[in-house]
């Protein structure tokens, strides 16, 4: 997952049509890929940004990163994040992962934010790594 930081300090977030809650934009690995370039490519699909430089800001796993996906899939999800403020372009929803791209202030994000998104945004948010 990438965490894109504007200039006013706020994250960019996308909500998925399958299931209308918010993510960071992120996803799964292509063979041959490395993680970052992984980051990024998912970044450009899904939010149109082209991403420069990325910061590793943390490796998750675990119970809160298991859930079922909209099609039944059984996730258990390792999630590499990064964060950066190095990205250029115009913000635009996909229209088939997404349908809203758009920032939000760190201390005001949705309610509904879905796996994995919200426990990785709630770490980062109490070690101060974002905001």
């Amino acid at each position: 997952m990438v965490l894109l930081i504007d200039g006013d300090g706020r994250l960019l977030m996308q909500r998925r049509v399958g299931t209308g809650a918010w993510h960071v934009p992120g996803g799964y690995l292509e063979p041959g890929e490395s993680v970052e370039q992984t980051a990024r490519r998912e970044a450009l699909e899904e939010s149109g940004l082209t991403v420069g430089e990325l910061e590793l800001v943390g490796v998750y796993s675990g119970p809160e990163f298991h859930w079922f996906a909209p099609n039944g899939d059984e996730i258990f999800n390792v999630t590499v994040a990064f964060v950066t403020r190095d990205f250029y372009g115009e913000a635009r929803a996909d229209g088939e992962e997404g349908d809203t791209v758009r920032f939000f202030r760190i201390d005001d994000l949705p309610d509904d934010l879905g796996p994995p998104a919200g426990a990785v945004l709630e770490d980062l948010k109490g070690r101060g790594a974002v905001g």
